[in-house]
């Protein structure tokens, strides 16, 4: 978790959580190994989004969930639905 905008709440009173997620990982490609780096738009709500609100920066997580691309936009989210801490920063 590398950023993270403030805690906001739908008009319904769900907690929403918009964040940054940076992946980094060696894999296999064409008999070769290749450095792939990411950072995706990502989204937490209801109790997700209050965990995640009050975890550091430079956290490692484990997520899961699901990729959605928004109505007016060409980039993806990716969704939250679940996450383990795997390492406080």
């Amino acid at each position: 978790m590398v950023e993270r905008a403030a805690l906001r709440y739908t008009p319904a009173g769900l907690a929403v959580q918009e964040l940054v997620l940076e992946h980094q990982s060696w894999q296999e490609e064409a008999e070769g190994q290749r450095l792939v780096n990411l950072r995706i738009q990502a989204v937490a709500m209801g109790v997700l989004a209050e965990r995640l609100a009050h975890g550091n920066l430079g956290a490692a997580l484990q997520c899961q969930g699901f990729l959605l691309s928004p109505r007016r936009g060409r980039s993806v989210v990716f969704h939250i639905q679940s996450f383990e801490l795997l390492q406080e920063s």
